[in-house]
């Protein structure tokens, strides 16, 4: 009988530990971090027709998890989106690049669309927040990223061919990697500038990242 009882409890404890881990939680860890306001403006959603594909930092694209596409803003970034018109919050993590329609500024994961009522209606006015690590601080400044490279000569090389069509480029290290940046720029809009002239005068591509 206790033999018996035995084996049903660890069937249902195994069941319910595949089921805890198959859950996708709200990336919500506030812990060490500081919340700061950053953008506002209209959000969008995509979902299953890019569900398993490859986001643009590489990972895999889960509808079901908490993410999102900005143009700029760095790679895991956690970010706070609270929809204007019923104050719904939901913290997303960004891993992909996006939105290009419009003036949408952040495309949410459909997980993260539903919490704050976004699916049905398609866009919404919102605010971004952005958390950041309590003591560190940003200039602010737009950047062009031309490359991050694991090998320090590659970047180099990138850097030489970008100084035939820009200046201030140079090279930063960070998170074992080599980026070759261009900037600063005291405008998302003059940064932009310079990059679609070195993207017309060269096959060098790029984005706006805020340092």
């Amino acid at each position: 009988m206790k033999s018996g009882f035995l084996k049903g409890f660890l069937i249902l404890a195994l069941i319910l530990g595949l089921f805890v881990t198959g859950c996708v939680e709200d990336e919500n860890n506030e812990e060490g971090l500081t919340k700061e306001f950053y953008q506002q403006g209209t959000a969008s959603w995509y979902g299953e027709n890019f569900h398993g594909k490859k986001t643009a930092n590489g990972e895999i694209y889960n509808m079901h998890a908490f993410t999102a596409a900005h143009k700029y803003l760095a790679f895991n970034t956690k970010v706070v989106v609270v929809n204007i018109s019923n104050k719904k919050e939901v913290t997303v993590r960004i891993n992909d690049r996006g939105p290009y329609v419009g003036d949408r500024i952040i495309d949410l994961s459909y997980a993260a669309a539903k919490k704050i009522d976004l699916v049905n209606a398609g866009t919404a006015t919102v605010k971004l927040y952005i958390y950041k690590q309590a003591g560190t601080s940003s200039t602010g400044k737009h950047y062009l990223q031309l490359g991050s490279f694991s090998k320090k000569q590659n970047a180099i090389k990138l850097r030489k061919r970008a100084l035939r069509h820009t200046k201030r480029v140079r090279i930063v290290s960070e998170g074992g990697k080599f980026k070759v940046l261009v900037g600063p720029f005291d405008s998302e809009a003059s940064a932009k500038k310079v990059l679609k002239r070195i993207r017309k005068n060269s096959n060098i591509t790029g984005f706006v990242v805020v340092r």
